[in-house]
């Protein structure tokens, strides 16, 4: 990824689950015979390496050399049949043995190229499962210093299996050093499937066509008699796990679930054997199964004053929450001829319904540097009012550190921990130094181009401080609780200092959640991940972990990804982001059109042109002033001249409510819990020795909207 002219690190935590490849294979596919697939390296993507023809003996044009950084890489990207493909590659290396990173269809392994002198050599880097459609083999460097000359699929005969009742024998399928047997008894069909040592080689290989693509419950019929044991299990290509509990005289078989696996029409195979060995396979079990859909939160912003185009966009997101997911595309570029926004609505025919830009120039250090952006708020505003003026707006904050920059005359990259020493920490603990005030200085520096969306109606999905746990950006590098420290200020100074109610505010974890860096849900409004995984992958572990954290008090959105999600995996996995926004470059620019295409023109998939007058749909999210007290909420005197402020509420049910009171810098400078009774309520809220000034009341109750008063201290 790129941001200006500085590259982004692409470190993200990663649970995946086991999936299938692409799905939808046809008829006609399965009619074809596979055919040997010859790709030479100087035809494919290349990223970093270059043509060389130093080495004689190769094929074609050249090969492919000069791995020599840990983002160098090859990547062939060509169609396939449904079947499996023995891959072979060739190579030289001729400064030893090397190791590379080989990923087919995303799923990864070292290889090692051993050393061949001045000459080629080859690989026989292993069977793959591959779909019908596009498949995708990609080359890292690794240690680097080899060369790549092509590599070359051969398609392997495969024996299939027929499905009763979605059951495959084992014994049915292909033995690979393994043997059919038929003691103990107990088993289903002729016998069950012995002989598996902790040898990969020794295995079952189970080939089978599907007439659905669907999201199915694997599970595997067993017997260990030696105790507990764990068998690999690969599914169309993907490696995963079962483990067997020990099995006794008295009961010989027992099963083992593998866990919900997407597979798609046609084609499929799964193959057992090898890790900690000694068990026997009976059989294989596909069960269809569905996910729950997730729960839609309460319609509510935090901001008592949120403007109603704002109220009213929480309340659209949260109708569709569930059954239908808003595209959205990362783009800087928007109003130039590098628009990713444009690049996807020329390839696809339909426009992303979210624009994602960054406000990265909008700081001191490089407004000092460079000088004002020229135009680019502007820009921004430009995609809210283009075509039906309904495009929906997110932005993010490259924030540039204060000060401390490793590269005083270069802060293009200063949002990084390693080219800053500016330590977060520290500058909260001393709200008086001249750090501390810099800061506040850059938050009322964004404040300016976040009010001009506010001027013209326009809300902002905002997405500040993104990408928590991780160090790799300052604002998280001093650990969780300096983090939120920081997330609190930021939304107390535009919030309430800088009096900005156009702000829908974003939380955004990297990868899977960690509760500990969750600034908490009265400075959250939406929840968000980001997440590059392989385009294989279904994403469901990561939202499954996200649901835990957050449903159903949050949405749970998309806010970055390498690659879009597939809609058939949404649909299959049920994994309902509010929205996905694609990142920009090559991540959306090297997605295969077929693919891209389908994505947007998915019945289950928002775009522009679809979307409703969401800023009319708005339902009280927030309530404040007149509205807070007809709800019940008054407060007396106002303004307020002695030591205390008397707050009456009126609560339909005995609860407790969280009271605030904010200076006008956004800080909190009380806060107390009431215990209230069903009916009226009234409680004292301490002012004495407070500066003279305009203060903001905010009181909040589980599951309902916030109320606000503003509250003027006197003498």
């Amino acid at each position: 990824m790129r941001v200006n002219t500085v590259h982004r690190p692409i470190v993200r935590l990663v649970r995946a689950v086991v999936v299938a490849g692409a799905v939808l294979a046809t008829a006609a596919a399965h009619a074809q015979t596979p055919t040997v697939i010859r790709l030479e390296a100087e035809n494919a993507i290349l990223r970093g390496p270059g043509l060389l023809t130093a080495t004689p003996g190769y094929s074609g044009t050249g090969y492919v050399g000069e791995f020599d950084t840990n983002t160098d890489s090859v990547i062939f990207r060509f169609p396939t049949l449904a079947s499996r493909y023995r891959l072979t590659v060739r190579y030289t290396s001729p400064n030893g043995n090397k190791t590379t990173s080989l990923a087919v269809n995303g799923t990864s392994a070292d290889k090692t190229l051993t050393n061949t002198g001045a000459a080629f050599g080859s690989l026989a880097a292993g069977t793959y499962s591959l779909p019908a459609g596009t498949s995708t083999v990609a080359i890292a460097a690794g240690q680097g210093y080899f060369g790549i000359d092509y590599i070359e699929l051969t398609p392997v005969a495969t024996q299939l299996v027929t499905l009763v009742n979605g059951r495959a024998e084992a014994e049915d399928g292909l033995l690979n050093g393994v043997s059919v047997a038929t003691t103990p008894t107990g088993f289903s069909g002729t016998g069950f499937v012995t002989g598996f040592d902790n040898s990969d080689a020794k295995n079952v290989d189970l080939s089978f066509n599907l007439a659905t693509a669907q999201l199915y419950q694997i599970t595997i019929g067993y017997t260990s008699p030696y105790g507990l044991k764990i068998a690999n299990v690969t599914i169309n290509g993907d490696r995963s796990t079962a483990t067997f509990a020990g099995t006794t005289a008295a009961l010989n078989f027992s099963t083992s679930s593998v866990g919900t696996v997407f597979l798609p029409q046609g084609f499929n195979n799964i193959v057992i054997g090898g890790n900690y060995g000694y068990y026997g396979i009976d059989y294989v079990q596909l069960t269809p199964t569905t996910a729950p859909l997730p729960v839609k939160p309460p319609k509510h912003l935090n901001d008592a004053l949120a403007i109603a185009p704002a109220r009213g966009l929480i309340s659209y997101l949260t109708d569709l929450y569930g059954t239908k997911v808003l595209s959205g595309q990362a783009d800087d570029q928007y109003g130039r001829s590098g628009s990713e926004v444009s690049y996807v609505r020329t390839t696809t025919g339909k426009e992303p319904a979210i624009a994602a830009m960054d406000l990265f120039d909008y700081s001191a250090s490089p407004v000092a540097q460079y000088g004002p952006p020229n135009g680019t708020t502007e820009r921004y505003l430009a995609w809210a009012s283009s075509g039906n003026g309904r495009g929906i707006t997110s932005l993010l904050w490259h924030w540039r550190a204060p000060t401390d920059l490793v590269r005083p005359n270069d802060p293009s990259g200063a949002f990084y921990t390693v080219n800053t020493t500016f330590n977060i920490a520290a500058v909260l603990a001393d709200t008086t130094g001249t750090r501390y005030q810099l800061l506040l200085a850059d938050i009322d520096l964004i404040a300016v181009q976040l009010r001009k969306f506010q001027t013209a109606g326009v809300p902002v999905l905002w997405r500040p401080l993104h990408e928590s746990p991780g160090n790799f950006f300052w604002w998280n590098a001093q650990g969780p609780t300096a983090f939120k420290s920081l997330w609190r200020l930021l939304y107390r100074r535009l919030t309430y200092y800088n009096q900005l109610h156009n702000l829908i505010w974003v939380y955004c974890a990297n990868g899977s959640p960690d509760a500990a860096w969750y600034p908490g849900d009265g400075v959250v409004d939406i929840a968000s991940t980001d997440i590059y995984q392989p385009p294989t992958s279904n994403m469901s572990g990561i939202w499954t972990e996200m649901q835990a954290q957050f449903a159903p008090r949050r949405l749970v959105a998309l806010s970055e990804t390498g690659n879009p999600p597939d809609p058939d995996k949404i649909r299959a996995y049920a994994t309902w982001w509010s929205w996905f926004a694609s990142w920009s470059g090559s991540y959306v620019r090297s997605q295969p059109v077929a693919f891209l295409t389908r994505v947007y023109n998915d019945q289950d998939i928002i775009t522009k042109d679809e979307l409703p007058n969401w800023a009319t749909m708005a339902a009280l999210s927030t309530r404040s002033g007149a509205a807070a007290a007809a709800a019940g909420l008054s407060v007396y005197p106002n303004p307020a001249t002695d030591y205390a402020l008397n707050v009456q509420l009126r609560a339909s049910v005995a609860e407790e409510a969280q009271v605030e009171l904010f200076n006008a810098l956004g800080q909190r400078v009380t806060s107390l819990r009431a215990r209230l009774v069903r009916g009226e309520n009234q409680f004292e809220v301490p002012v004495a020795g407070m500066a003279p000034g305009v203060y903001q009341l905010v009181v909040r109750r589980a599951g309902q909207p916030a109320l606000s008063q503003r509250v003027l201290v006197g003498q």
